[in-house]
């Protein structure tokens, strides 16, 4: 960024963020089912809005690295670092209103406006110098400028991919039903029949600022900057501690993940997670290497805003606050321990109210897991575990010995979108040398921390999304391994020196084919630009909406369908009891012992109709390690079908029917 440009910040900013005010007012969101021009107006809206919302962050972190007292001598990772705190104080304010019993878009907006101008005082105390962070992308020799430009492809083709209606199932599922949940009720409450909307939900709580300004695809675009933030972020990380051409190495072999900015387009949370988790141990390595106090506050409000988006990366807290404990260098053991409980106290307290809202509101500071809680009994709790737990191949010594090859050769067991590429870097298991490697480095604790990291993932629900978090590490460690290598070689073997940017550089290229193909099968630009609806684009794209379309349109207002094996509620709304768990229907079915007892139940319940999703029934019988849902599936199309239901109207994957039996 030029010295002009940061110059004129101060001036564009209030006057962007008033623009995209009086757009807004203007130009509302168009409907469901209109086309023309005004979905381009949505969509550089909802980008605009992001914009703003990355301003607001920059600034909150800046503000709080000042007072702290701390920067690095990359402007790039301090811009980094700065976005995700900023970025988490902006999520918690909106997580104070809700607690506060005061959210709604008029006062989710009043802590945009004040953070706004937090920023922009931020912006002008600040002027230039701050430096300017993408130095290292200018003069670049033709190479790198071919793989920039590929990068610059990839995220574009992501851009057009952001912009179309959440047509994705978890985003459908919670990570926009439940902050539009709490949108509507002005308040965080528990949800039981929503169990992901009990646990921390800080990217949440950034949409909920697009839901408040009628932009579903906000939270996609949203999720996309995260996306190419950890990007940055490994890239900058990477330079800082292996040089230039590490940085690239480590950004490609990241970016050369062909799932990785698909998982990025998506009405995720899981960037948000994984941006918090590596920033955490970034800032350790920063406290390693200049050993300012300041950085261990740093590192553990990271992993506290990292706790706060999920409850997996409770993983990432004993792994650091080890790390702190047994760091080799100056200082006795009680300066070692008040430096670990400065980590841990930052941490938690960072994390504390999400977990403190739930130990008041359900008895339980995990709620549902473990001990379950309000409307989660013992049963329901170990339904849900077996779920979570049936993912991979075992959990034999085995299998997790096997599990870094497991990954690769039985992907589809640890996948649950796209599962054909949902594959960790081919470039990854040259890792399985690491151990060997003698030489130390600023980068050497990442080996045991990346190996626990792993045992832990290893032990809990073992999808391959969930390791997310590990691949900038990972990426770390392998182009460290490669760069020792090119170093090695010497300048003398050119035409050596060439392969490895060569084969980071062709996997590069085939996540950009990825995203051709991609592009192809979804035919995105047609909605963004207005030649067509979203109604049209929802009915082709998700398997639900034609019949949840015609639920909206042809049954009574009063009535109400139970959607069995189908999780995907937002679009549906108040008009149907969507299956969050994907098993409900199958403790509804063992749980009586006859059609008309279950019968009996819905309609207690006020239900009316039930949705069948057979693709999901189909998946939940993969992951049946006790049997149950086979059970359930017996019970309903032996029994509860033919006894208690009318069929309506049938899709390939959706039924529908009425309740007839008494």
């Amino acid at each position: 960024m030029s010295r002009a440009s940061i110059a004129s910040m101060p001036a564009a900013a209030p006057a962007f963020a008033l623009g995209l005010l009086i757009t807004r007012l203007l130009v509302p969101e168009r409907s469901i089912d209109a086309v023309g021009p005004r979905a381009i107006v949505d969509a550089l809206f909802a980008l605009g809005l992001v914009g703003l919302i990355l301003y607001c962050g920059r600034g909150l972190g800046q503000f709080i690295l000042r007072r702290l007292q701390i920067g690095t001598a990359d402007p790039l990772l301090a811009l980094v670092i700065s976005l995700a705190l900023g970025l988490g104080v902006l999520a918690y304010g909106v997580l104070a209103l809700g607690l506060a019993g005061r959210l709604s878009s008029t006062t989710v907006f009043l802590w945009l406006t004040i953070s706004g101008l937090f920023a922009w005082r931020e912006t002008v105390t600040m002027g230039n110098r701050w430096g300017d962070p993408f130095r290292a992308f200018r003069s670049l020799h033709p190479g790198l400028k071919a793989g920039l430009l590929t990068a610059v492809g990839i995220f574009g083709l992501s851009v057009v991919q952001a912009l179309v209606p959440v047509w994705d199932y978890d985003g459908l599922m919670y990570h926009l039903q439940a902050p539009a949940l709490f949108l509507r009720s002005e308040k965080l409450m528990l949800l039981p029949d929503l169990w992901q909307a009990n646990g921390p939900l800080l990217a949440e709580m950034l949409y909920l600022i697009g839901l408040g300004a009628k932009s579903e695809v906000f939270s996609k675009v949203l999720h996309l900057s995260l996306t190419a933030i950890l990007l940055l972020s490994t890239f900058a990380v990477a330079r800082r501690h292996l040089g230039d051409r590490g940085g690239w190495l480590a950004g490609g072999i990241l970016l050369g993940i062909p799932i990785f900015p698909i998982w990025g387009s998506l009405a995720y949370a899981d960037m948000a997670w994984a941006l918090f988790e590596f920033l955490a141990v970034a800032a350790f390595l920063e406290w390693r290497k200049e050993r300012r106090p300041q950085w261990i506050i740093v590192s553990g409000a990271l992993a506290g805003f990292s706790m706060g988006s999920k409850y997996t990366a409770i993983a990432l807290l004993p792994i650091l606050l080890l790390a702190f404990l047994t760091e080799r260098g100056r200082g006795t053991v009680a300066e070692k321990f008040r430096k670990t409980l400065w980590f841990g106290g930052a941490a938690a307290l960072v994390a504390a109210p999400w977990y403190i809202k739930n130990l008041i509101w359900a008895g339980n500071p995990f709620y549902p897991f473990f001990i379950g809680g309000p409307d989660w009994p013992a049963e329901r709790v170990a339904m849900l575990m077996a779920f979570l737990r049936s993912f991979g191949v075992g959990h034999s010594p085995l299998d997790t010995l096997l599990l870094p090859l497991h990954l690769y050769t039985q992907r589809a067991a640890f996948g649950t979108f796209i599962s054909e590429i949902d594959v960790p870097s081919l470039l990854f298991p040259l890792i399985l040398v690491f151990p060997f490697i003698r030489r130390q480095h600023p980068l050497r604790p990442l080996g045991w921390m990346a190996l626990l990291r792993f045992l832990l993932w290893a032990a809990g629900t073992q999808q391959t999304r969930f390791l997310l978090p590990l691949y900038p590490v990972l990426s770390l460690m392998t182009a460290w391994l490669l760069d020792a290598w090119l170093t090695r070689l010497g300048p003398a073997k050119k035409w050596t020196r060439i392969i490895v940017p060569g084969i980071v550089a062709g996997l590069v290229g085939v996540t950009l084919a990825f995203q051709v193909i991609y592009l192809a099968g979804t035919r995105p630009i047609p909605v963004v630009i207005g030649r067509e609806s979203k109604d049209s684009f929802l009915q082709r794209r998700v398997d639900d909406y034609p019949t949840v379309r015609y639920i909206r349109s042809s049954l009574e207002p009063t009535d109400l369908v139970y959607m069995a094996w189908d999780g995907q509620g937002y679009y549906c709304a108040d008009r149907c009891l969507a299956d969050a768990e994907q098993s409900q229907w199958t403790q509804l079915a063992l749980g009586e012992a006859t059609p008309s007892g279950i019968a009996a139940r819905l309609k207690r319940r006020g239900v009316t109709h039930l949705l069948l999703d057979l693709d999901g029934m189909s998946f939940l019988l993969q992951h049946d390690p006790t049997g149950s849902h086979l059970s359930a599936a017996n019970v309903f199309f032996q029994s509860f079908e033919p006894d208690c239901l009318t069929e309506l109207r049938r899709d390939e994957q959706i039924v529908l029917y009425a309740l007839s039996c008494e």
